[in-house]
């Protein structure tokens, strides 16, 4: 059996796709960048996006990326997000349909691809008798739904973004339909699509591929300073940032926040919910570890997320996280973080005080974060992917994350 793989961006840093090269179980990966020439360029000269489209212990397998102009298209496109996401999906689509026709796809075979971006792979694996397994990286619509209620609850963040565009949500109830597997990568998420009447008959809770890069070291607390707090990922209401931002407002000097991440409210909301909290904007992952590295903690205050990988890049660094029930199920409540109810500013504050008071407890959290982090690697993805389908559980079968009592 072979793989056929389509992805667009560098989700899970290509990691599926490298455990299946490492087995020669990989066909093709199509993408729309693959930047293998930035390797060739000298460290200061290498852009640090375009670096990030490539791996190099995949610099002998089957790749291959759109062209170019399809890209310039999805550049140039004014449209609205959703319209330009089906328009994206539609060109990627047919590129590797055609692909994965030149390259045999036919009975045995395996096509997989993530929302939006495969209706025309499992169409063509429909005709020649290919398995089809549908990757939906987010909760589907209760997500945008939950966003309007945030949205609602506090007017002056921002113009709401724009909904899902019927051929948006249409697209993807047709990819789900052709797909003999359904793969989400939380119980969450799993919940989620079934609150929306999707069918879920064919789906199963697989977490996303991980490696830890570099090693990280485990933490103590330095006594006489506040707690340094990191939050990585989008500003906005969705990802619960005002709920941390409220905690921030409530234990003052005992902690100091720095963000890091896309600004997405209103600049004068943002000063009069987070006067103290130190923005530092976009930057590239290798930013990203090193603010990690100065941190005590992670908190990710999400309102609805499909996973939160950030959740494990911080774990791989030797930080506790701070995360709410509505994502992957990463933490481990009380061992290397707390889980705590989302929206629930009250929970954050306690847990926040509790890592700060307790130096111990912290000192063990970093260490059993540590662990935890290499527990999510590539072949544990991939036996997921491969398991039976009575492996498939209803949602109602999986725990909330969430204890009975917190703390």
């Amino acid at each position: 059996m072979k793989w056929y793989l389509s992805q667009l961006g560098r989700r899970e840093h290509y990691s599926l796709a490298v455990a299946l090269h490492r087995q020669r179980g990989l066909a093709v990966l199509c993408t729309d960048i693959w930047a293998a020439w930035t390797a060739r360029l000298p460290a200061l000269l290498r852009p640090c996006g375009l670096a990030q489209r490539y791996r190099v212990d995949l610099a002998d397998a089957p790749i291959c990326a759109e062209p170019w102009l399809n890209v310039w298209r999805t550049w140039t496109d004014r449209r609205s997000p959703f319209d330009c996401w089906v328009a994206q999906g539609e060109r990627f689509g047919r590129f590797a349909a055609e692909v994965y026709r030149q390259r045999g796809l036919g009975v045995g075979d395996t096509a997989l691809g993530y929302t939006c971006g495969n209706l025309e792979q499992f169409t063509l694996a429909r005709e020649v008798g290919a398995r089809t397994i549908h990757v939906q990286v987010d909760p589907g619509p209760a997500w945008y739904d939950t966003r309007a209620a945030a949205h609602a609850a506090n007017p002056r963040a921002g113009t709401m973004p724009a909904g899902p565009s019927r051929a948006f949500l249409q697209r993807v109830r047709e990819e789900i339909s052709l797909a003999d597997r359904l793969v989400v990568h939380s119980a969450h998420s799993l919940r989620s699509l079934a609150s929306a009447g999707l069918d879920i008959s064919r789906g199963v809770v697989v977490p996303p591929a991980f490696s830890p890069v570099g090693q990280g070291v485990a933490r103590r607390l330095q006594p006489g300073r506040p707690l340094r707090v990191l939050y990585v990922g989008y500003v906005n209401l969705a990802k619960g940032f005002h709920v941390l931002a409220a905690a921030s407002r409530t234990l003052g000097a005992d902690i100091a926040v720095t963000v890091v991440g896309g600004l997405q409210m209103e600049p004068a909301y943002l000063r009069a919910i987070a006067p103290d909290v130190e923005f530092i904007g976009h930057v590239a992952q290798a930013e990203v570890a090193r603010r990690m590295a100065q941190a005590d903690v992670l908190v990710f205050p999400t309102l609805s997320d499909g996973f939160g990988l950030v959740q494990l890049e911080a774990m791989a660094q030797g930080l506790p996280v701070i995360a709410t029930s509505a994502c992957g199920e990463v933490v481990r409540n009380g061992r290397d973080g707390f889980v705590v109810p989302p929206g629930d500013v009250e929970s954050l504050v306690e847990a926040l005080r509790r890592l700060r008071r307790e130096p111990d407890l912290y000192a063990a959290m970093s260490q059993a974060a540590l662990g935890r982090a290499t527990e999510f690697g590539p072949e544990r993805h991939l036996a997921g992917l491969l398991a039976s389908p009575d492996d498939a559980r209803h949602p109602d079968q999986y725990p909330d994350p969430l204890p009975d009592r917190f703390l």
